[in-house]
């Protein structure tokens, strides 16, 4: 493993959702959606969520000029983002943790129906975190006209590649969407169709990505000297941590 303070590279976690989803009868126009799965989205000759980014070849992003290491594990069962449960976040931290030295952020794909109740556990989950964990999805899929989805995908991949970039690192656990970043612990979803659909209520967002991402460093949250710790004692039984 690297050492934390020279890993480099952006690890993306998919775990099911609108933004990897793909119709279930492609002949049906109204056919529900399903999300894609392990096998669809670890295909490395043909990444179907990465594909569609103008700037991504062959594991590589180029964002600032720079090109920044780019890949993406998957959940072994991608969901529906209605079937989130404690067990799904227990997936996702233990692949951060085990994962957390080799990169230099995390970005988590989820979909938006339960996005907030993910960015809020995970935020109590992690402990001593120094590194950003950035959430986000799309309302439409990532093949689809008109999708919000590369564009919240690629400014969530920017933001949390800052060290690289050499800009503010938000070490924390944060939603980004349409073009804004959020504190994850402090997120609501007021809209199921607008592409501006999370607010924060009463806090400031954390930053924005309009022509620039620009960070809010009055507000992000400093390093901790500690080492990264994650709350796993859930019980199945009593559905609480």
């Amino acid at each position: 493993m690297s050492n934390q303070n020279e890993a480099s590279g952006v690890l993306v976690i998919y775990t099911g959702g609108t933004i990897g989803s793909i119709p279930k009868n492609t002949k049906e126009p109204n056919s529900p959606l399903i999300p894609l799965s392990k096998e669809d989205v670890s295909n490395k000759k043909e990444n179907r969520l990465f594909d569609l980014i103008q700037s991504y070849e062959k594991g590589n992003i180029v964002l600032g000029g720079q090109s920044i290491r780019l890949e993406l594990i998957s959940l072994e069962k991608p969901i529906d983002s209605s079937n989130v449960s404690p067990t799904v976040w227990l997936e996702i931290t233990k692949i951060i943790e085990d994962n957390y030295l080799d990169y230099e952020g995390f970005v988590i794909l989820n979909g938006t129906d339960t996005m907030t109740y993910t960015a809020s556990v995970l935020s109590f989950m992690i402990e001593n975190l120094n590194k950003p964990i950035i959430i986000t999805g799309s309302q439409k899929p990532i093949g689809e006209t008109r999708s919000d989805a590369v564009q919240n995908l690629v400014s969530a991949i920017e933001i949390a590649a800052a060290k690289s970039l050499n800009k503010p690192i938000v070490r924390e656990v944060s939603l980004f969407f349409r073009n804004k970043l959020l504190r994850g612990s402090r997120t609501i979803k007021y809209s199921a169709s607008n592409y501006e659909a999370f607010q924060s209520p009463n806090l400031q967002e954390l930053g924005t990505a309009d022509e620039y991402v620009v960070i809010n460093e009055n507000i992000i949250r400093a390093g901790s000297s500690q080492s990264l710790r994650i709350l796993k004692g859930y019980s199945p039984k009593s559905h609480v941590f």
